[in-house]
């Protein structure tokens, strides 16, 4: 497979979809879904009263915890400040709880207390997982394997670019 040069044609909607390559198309697809997921779960943050950085963070706290603090605020990129911030409305909201870690008392252990796609809301959820789970039956087993190590290397990026922003961020001069 020859791989083709980074093309350097805007990704503006100006431009015509036959005019782009695989690679822009592509590009521009995944935009569009990385907005409309935003727009989606804003939706459903709105319905379970929460934020939709809330309800995204609350997310990675389902998959990847029970965790220290201090790895919640690198997993979401953000500061340890806004994570206390974020756990406490995570909190009130009444879907984590913090635990003071047994070794270390000054360390917190986050954890997720109600998983908001059972019960009274998943009704948020049902209708998104049937259309997902009907999605996948479309494609071949090879297919979901190659979206699979896509989305796991998207989400490593994304991840690797939040943190680099926020160092810039804290590396500027105040007033800059």
């Amino acid at each position: 497979m020859r791989r083709q040069k980074p093309s350097t044609v805007a990704l503006s909607s100006a431009t015509p979809l036959a005019q782009l390559s695989i690679r822009e198309r592509a590009h521009r697809a995944g935009r569009e879904m990385s907005a409309r997921s935003v727009m989606f779960y804003t939706v459903v943050a709105e319905q379970l009263g929460l934020g939709v950085s809330d309800l995204r963070a609350w997310d990675l706290l389902l998959k990847d915890g029970p965790i220290m603090a201090s790895r919640f605020a690198e997993l979401t990129g953000l500061t340890p400040g806004a994570v206390t911030g974020l756990v406490d409305r995570l909190v009130k909201a009444g879907v984590v709880k913090r635990t003071p870690d047994q070794h270390d008392r000054r360390k917190v252990i986050i954890s997720v207390t109600n998983d908001l796609r059972h019960g009274p809301t998943s009704a948020y959820f049902d209708s998104f997982q049937a259309a997902i789970s009907k999605l996948y039956r479309s494609f071949t087993d090879e297919e979901v394997r190659f979206l699979e190590r896509y989305h796991i290397a998207m989400s490593a990026i994304l991840q690797q670019q939040a943190l680099l922003l926020r160092a810039k961020k804290s590396n500027r001069k105040p007033g800059r």
